[in-house]
């Protein structure tokens, strides 16, 4: 919290304190899973933090000495004065036309699932997920391209009318709201409907963020007054009281755990994870074999017509006194799998220099009247740095081709909604 003013949504506090809530909830589970860490499991987990602080506050620094010695001036909205907010200079027609969108991506991937697995939605959602989690595998089954395409830009398309949302809160404009509500529902429902929920996650924890740096940009600081505080803890309140069930209703098979099991399996397991890989010792592989790097080793797999390079993620399931812990475990698995100890240093320097750059960006722009894409990407990455205790999300999710489309989709859909479009009516004769 002393390397950066802005420290409740800065990248290093993010990565510390998403390990924090894992690490109490283990208390509860020593003599259940045996959750005696070993030292190399604990040096780990430490030295991984501490790269990922230090080099945050090393950019940090340099950051404002840089804009420092170039006489860069921070500015903030209450400096300046606008005719108007950017929610309000939207009009409706153009929020209507997303939200057509996002019916749109629901309805193709309702059709596909139910014409390949079936009427019974829970079981069909089920059986795609298994289905499309091995790449290498002979029944490996995916979205049809254009479906694919659609879905993407309806999701991309969730964190621009979620920026709009909050920039009418922030800036005190009502324009769209309702539908904009629709919108952000809609895709949130786009996030889930192939069964994971990480999609429908990440855009309530992007939401937080892009709020926050709005109020930012025109306060000048990120002050939490009570009632924000009283909202966060309701809204985490409810995401874990739905946890479970949304699971259930989402073709995840897990009644046999308990509420309080569940949870622990979520937040905990990770750590006795990758406690078990590291006992094991075997460290290091190929960069074609690399965790870290799946995705590009397998698009360049697949550019290069080397079909030997395209593999899937090497996370086997672990199991204590018949209790499966799942297959995750922790940002640190796939970095100690790669290279061990340097694999840890090289990886999470490189995530602090990213993530901290984006983050020092996103503080320095004006965010009333334009959508801001550095906003939109940290907080993109935002999600990635606090499911650190969960897997390597960072990697996977942004060294990824979905997220260029991400890209492309932000891009194409900030020129819709700032293209100027008059429309003149010639009364007949």
């Amino acid at each position: 919290m002393f390397t950066s003013k802005e420290a409740v949504i800065s990248p290093q506090f993010g990565f510390t304190a998403c390990f924090v809530p894992g690490i109490i909830y283990a208390f509860n589970y020593i003599r259940k899973w045996n959750m005696y860490l070993s030292s190399q499991t604990i040096e780990t987990i430490i030295l991984g933090i501490t790269v990922f602080i230090i080099t945050s506050a090393i950019i940090n620094y340099f950051s404002y000495r840089f804009k420092f010695r170039l006489g860069t001036i921070r500015f903030y909205e209450k400096n300046y004065t606008e005719v108007e907010c950017i929610s309000e200079s939207i009009p409706a027609w153009k929020i209507i036309i997303v939200l057509i969108l996002e019916l749109l991506s629901l309805f193709l991937v309702l059709a596909f699932l139910i014409s390949n697995f079936g009427t019974n939605i829970s079981a069909a959602i089920y059986a795609f997920r298994l289905r499309s989690m091995n790449i290498t595998s002979s029944d490996y089954v995916s979205l049809p391209g254009f479906v694919r395409l659609i879905r993407r830009i309806a999701l991309a398309a969730g964190y621009i009318v979620m920026y709009l949302f909050f920039n009418g809160i922030v800036y005190k404009s009502k324009k769209n709201r309702i539908a904009e509500i629709v919108c952000i529902v809609l895709a949130f429902i786009n996030g889930l409907i192939l069964g994971g929920r990480g999609d429908g996650i990440q855009l309530i924890a992007s939401g937080v963020i892009i709020y926050l740096l709005l109020r930012r940009g025109k306060y000048g600081s990120v002050s939490f007054r009570f009632t924000d505080i009283i909202k966060m803890i309701v809204l985490a309140t409810i995401i874990l009281a739905t946890f479970a069930g949304l699971g259930s209703l989402l073709g995840r098979q897990m009644e046999f755990l308990n509420f309080n099991d569940y949870i622990a399996v979520y937040l905990s397991a990770e750590l006795k994870n990758l406690d078990i890989f590291i006992r094991e010792g075997t460290f290091g592989t190929s960069f074609k074999n690399s965790q870290t790097m799946m995705n590009i080793v397998n698009t360049l797999g697949s550019l290069l017509n080397h079909q030997e390079w395209i593999h899937s993620l090497d996370n086997p399931y672990h199991y204590i006194g018949g209790t499966a812990l799942g297959n995750v475990s922790t940002i640190f698995y796939a970095f100690m799998y790669d290279g061990g100890y340097a694999g840890i240093i090289g990886y999470t320097a490189l995530f602090a220099v990213i993530s901290q750059a984006i983050f020092q960006y996103s503080l320095n722009v004006r965010t009333k009247k334009k959508i801001r894409f550095s906003i939109l990407f940290y907080s993109y990455v935002w999600y990635t740095v606090i499911f650190s205790f969960f897997s390597d999300k960072f990697y996977e999710m942004i060294f990824n081709t979905a997220f260029i489309w991400t890209l492309v989709s932000w891009a194409v859909l900030v020129g819709f909604f700032n293209m100027k479009v008059k429309l003149k009516f010639v009364k007949g004769v």
